[in-house]
């Protein structure tokens, strides 16, 4: 689909230059108010803000609004107090959301968005072509955001997308609060196109991702839901990409994903009080060193549980509680609780230059297997990889057969 008068498409370009590898256009900006559909007139501007105090903060009392063509939010812009429902003719454009930010200092709040109740066929398709016809596009998320510094985003709730519920980069010093997402492809993902430094990501709620079938997506090979018959889950439910001094805290992912947390190249970070099914930790994005030019560092992770019963599928069954991969640095694990809940693999798996501290923790019952291999609560995959030597020590065991393996 075409986007509206080229030098708007220009302007929007010049802030999201650089951002190489992300497949979005250049949308038509309404200053404060919307983005227009791709080749129509303007329109009236789409209401951002109510003053009325019987929707304030309640999202159950939200005015609800039919939505029809993406908004676009520029510096000091509020977006509050909606219910936005994504029109069968949603007017979509190249950036793929129904809320696009490209600026410093937007706030959104007290807004729920829901796209469709049902997994649509045309997400079948990765891409869809610039003259597919109006609607939910394939790759479509909730709210995305690029180079975004100090966004505030609070008490949102965000459903039925192919992409992710909330999407972004260069977070600066900003805060998501307070947000749900349900059946969406991921729940909230922050990329490496620019660092997210300083990011406060608390209370955010992901359950029942879902996803096409197998082999539908490049990569992507899809495993059998068991709340949609014939329909697929989804991905993982919060990921985070070069986050620097940043804090996550009191989120949770549960039901259909592939893991619940991962988080790739963090530096100096925070993880407390989490819950859900697994937790991935990778300090690079490949072993080729083609994004992250340096390993993770000084990552603390604390009072989380992490129950493979809370996940469903394939790697809720037979994955690692929690995975640190690929150079990884100067890690902390401290007071968490891992349950096996009846599932193989281990508890905690190191591999390939991953460091670690693991102190004061419950293990649980991690007596199947991984893969051929009898499952332990702590596994060292290789020999470039370290745990501090009393781990056997220091940390609580129930119903826990063997404790340590050392490749």
């Amino acid at each position: 689909m075409e986007s509206g008068p080229i030098r708007r498409r220009e302007f929007l370009a010049r802030l999201v230059r650089g951002a190489a590898g992300v497949a979005l256009g250049g949308p038509v900006v309404g200053r404060a108010v919307s983005a227009f559909a791709q080749s129509a007139p303007p329109q009236a501007p789409v209401l951002l803000s109510s003053d009325d105090d019987l929707v304030r903060n309640q999202l159950g009392s939200l005015k609800t609004e039919t939505l029809r063509r993406p908004i676009v939010l520029e510096r000091w812009d509020v977006l509050e107090n909606r219910r936005l429902v994504l029109a069968p003719d949603f007017g979509w454009t190249t950036e793929k959301a129904a809320v696009f930010v490209s600026a410093p200092d937007v706030t959104i709040r007290n807004v729920e968005i829901i796209g469709s109740d049902t997994w649509l066929s045309r997400w079948n398709a990765y891409e869809e072509p610039r003259s597919a016809k109006p609607g939910i596009c394939a790759g479509m998320c909730g709210i995305r955001l690029q180079n975004a510094p100090r966004i505030r985003i609070d008490n949102v709730s965000v459903r039925g997308f192919p992409g992710a519920a909330v999407d972004g980069f260069g977070l600066y010093d900003g805060s998501i609060r307070n947000v749900t997402a349900t059946a969406c492809f991921f729940g909230l993902v922050t990329r490496q196109y620019a660092p997210n430094a300083g990011l406060v990501i608390e209370r955010v709620h992901v359950r029942d991702l879902w996803g096409p079938g197998a082999g539908r997506w490049p990569g992507v090979g899809g495993a059998p839901s068991r709340l949609r018959p014939g329909g697929f889950m989804g991905s993982d439910g919060i990921v985070c990409h070069s986050l620097r001094r940043a804090v996550i805290r009191d989120c949770s992912v549960t039901g259909e994903q592939f893991a619940s947390f991962k988080l790739v190249n963090p530096q100096d970070t925070e993880v407390s009080r989490l819950r859900g099914s697994s937790l991935m930790i990778q300090g690079t994005s490949d072993l080729q060193w083609k994004i992250d030019k340096e390993p993770s560092r000084n990552t603390r992770v604390r009072e989380c549980v992490f129950d493979k019963s809370l996940g469903s599928g394939p790697f809720a069954d037979e994955g690692n509680a929690i995975q640190v991969s690929w150079h990884v640095h100067d890690l902390s694990i401290e007071r968490c609780t891992l349950l096996a809940s009846g599932r193989d693999g281990h508890g905690i798996q190191f591999a390939v230059d991953s460091h670690g501290r693991v102190t004061n923790c419950v293990f649980d019952g991690f007596n199947g297997t991984r893969g051929v291999t009898p499952a332990h609560a702590v596994e060292l995959a290789d020999r470039t990889c370290s745990v501090n030597a009393d781990v056997a020590a220091v940390n609580t065991f129930r119903n826990q057969r063997r404790i340590l393996l050392r490749r």
